[in-house]
């Protein structure tokens, strides 16, 4: 929808997602006291996890193997 936020997102995937290189990226936004702003992206590929903070800080990386040992804690 454009123009608005949700507040809430939420996705059922019931068929396999064909991932390239690139991979799918997830902008992901903060609605605290309605300032917006922008969290960071999260990049979903064939190697693993990508956790990109807004303003260029220090990026966080997963493998699929290390997201599945965090994931079963």
């Amino acid at each position: 929808m454009k123009g608005k936020f949700s507040k809430w997102t939420s996705a059922v995937v019931n068929e396999e997602i064909w991932l390239g290189k690139p991979g799918i990226e997830f902008h992901v936004w903060s609605k605290y006291k309605k300032s917006r702003a922008k969290l960071g992206t999260l990049q979903v590929t064939v190697a693993g996890l990508r956790w990109l903070p807004h303003k260029g800080k220090q990026q966080l990386f997963r493998s699929w193997e290390k997201a599945r040992d965090w994931f079963e804690q």
